[in-house]
C-alpha cells in the first residue's frame, strides 16, 4: 500500500510538472505573438507616417483650390458671419474674421469663441429666448390668430428688437450668397432665427387684417424667395437645415392663410399660386451638400496640419505624431 502510494503521488507529481512546463510555453508563445503584433504595428505606423503623401485625384484637387466666385461685397455670408457683431457694419466685421481666421482650426474651446468674439468686435446680448420671439410652438393650430390675439406683445418685440430686425433686413438685400470654409463652423444663428421668427410673427398679424393682407402676402413672397435662395447655395448640411426650417414655417403662414381665409385666398388666387409653386428638383442638390461637407472637413483638416507643423518631435511628442497624422 505504501508504495502504490509514492507511485501515485510521483505519477501526480508527473502530470503537474508537464502541465506546468506546457503552461510556460503558452505564456512565453503568446508573449511572442504580443511582441511579434506589436513590431509589426510599429512597422506599418511608420510606413503610413513617413510615406510621402499621395497626389489628390485632379477632381479632387479642383473642388479643394477653387476660389470664390461671388464679390464679397454681393456676399450674405459675411453679413451672415457677423450678424450679432456691436459694431454697426456686420457685413464688414464679418468678413474680417473670415480673413482672420482662414487658417485657424476648428473652434474646439472657449478660447476660440472668444478670439473670433474680438474679431467681430464683441457680440449683441443673445435675448431672443423660445419663451420671446415664437408666436406660436409647433403644436399651435394657427399662428395667423395667435397672432391677433399677440398683436401688443409683437409691435412691443419689434421696437425692443429692432436692431436684430434692422440686420435681418439688410440680410436680404445681398444678391447672392457663397459659404467660406472654415469659418462656417463660427456661425451663431440663434438671433438670425428668432429675427426670422419675429418677422414671421409681424407678417402672420397682418394677415389677419384685411387691409394688410396683399401687402402681407407680398413680403412673404419676399421671405420665401430669399430663403429659397439661401437653402439652394448652402453647401453645408448645418445651414441647409437652418435656412430649410425657416423656409418651412414660412409656407406654415400660406397654408395656413388657404386653410383658414378661403373667401380672402380666392381674391389673392394668382398670388398664391406663386408661394405655392412647387420647388424644382435643384432645390434639394445633395451633390452641392456632400461636396461642402467634404471640402469643410478638408479646409479643418489642413489647418490642423498647419497647427501642428511647427511642433518639433523632442518637445512634444504628441503634437508632432498629429502633425504626421493629419498629413
Amino acid at each position: 500500500d505504501s508504495g502504490s502510494g509514492h507511485h501515485s503521488q510521483r505519477q501526480s507529481d508527473t502530470m503537474l510538472t508537464k502541465m506546468a512546463a506546457m503552461l510556460g510555453g503558452l505564456v512565453k508563445a503568446i508573449k511572442w505573438l504580443v511582441l511579434a503584433c506589436f513590431i509589426l504595428i510599429v512597422i506599418l505606423l511608420s510606413i503610413w507616417v513617413f510615406a510621402p503623401d499621395e497626389d489628390l485625384r485632379p477632381e479632387v484637387r479642383q473642388l479643394l483650390e477653387q476660389k470664390p466666385v461671388v464679390a464679397t461685397e454681393h456676399n450674405a455670408y459675411f453679413h451672415l458671419l457677423g450678424f450679432e457683431s456691436l459694431t454697426q457694419d456686420p457685413h464688414k466685421a464679418g468678413l474680417h474674421a473670415n480673413t482672420a481666421l482662414q487658417h485657424d482650426v476648428w473652434p474646439l474651446g472657449q478660447e476660440s469663441v472668444d478670439r473670433f468674439e474680438k474679431l467681430i468686435g464683441g457680440r449683441l446680448p443673445d435675448i431672443l429666448n423660445s419663451t420671446m420671439w415664437r408666436i406660436c410652438s409647433d403644436t399651435s393650430q394657427n399662428c395667423i390668430a395667435r397672432a391677433q390675439a399677440d398683436r401688443a406683445s409683437i409691435l412691443l418685440r419689434e421696437q425692443e428688437f429692432a436692431e436684430y430686425l434692422r440686420r435681418y433686413h439688410a440680410l436680404q438685400k445681398f444678391p447672392d450668397y457663397e459659404e467660406s470654409h472654415p469659418t462656417i463652423a463660427y456661425l451663431r444663428l440663434t438671433n438670425l432665427m428668432a429675427a426670422s421668427h419675429l418677422r414671421d410673427s409681424r407678417i402672420a398679424l397682418d394677415l389677419g387684417n384685411q387691409a394688410m393682407e396683399e401687402q402681407a402676402l407680398h413680403q412673404l413672397m419676399d421671405e420665401i424667395n430669399f430663403w429659397q435662395k439661401l437653402s439652394r447655395k448652402a453647401n453645408s448640411l448645418m445651414t441647409r437645415m437652418v435656412f430649410t426650417s425657416l423656409l418651412n414655417h414660412k409656407y406654415r403662414l400660406v397654408s395656413e392663410f388657404l386653410a383658414h381665409k378661403p373667401q380672402a385666398a380666392r381674391h389673392h388666387a394668382d398670388l398664391l399660386k406663386q408661394l405655392t409653386k412647387p420647388l424644382s428638383m435643384d432645390f434639394a442638390n445633395v451633390r452641392r451638400m456632400l461636396d461642402g461637407e467634404f471640402v469643410f472637413y478638408a479646409a479643418t483638416v489642413r489647418a490642423l496640419q498647419t497647427h501642428h507643423s511647427a511642433v518639433n518631435w523632442y518637445e512634444n511628442p504628441v503634437g508632432w505624431l498629429n502633425a504626421k497624422l493629419f498629413k
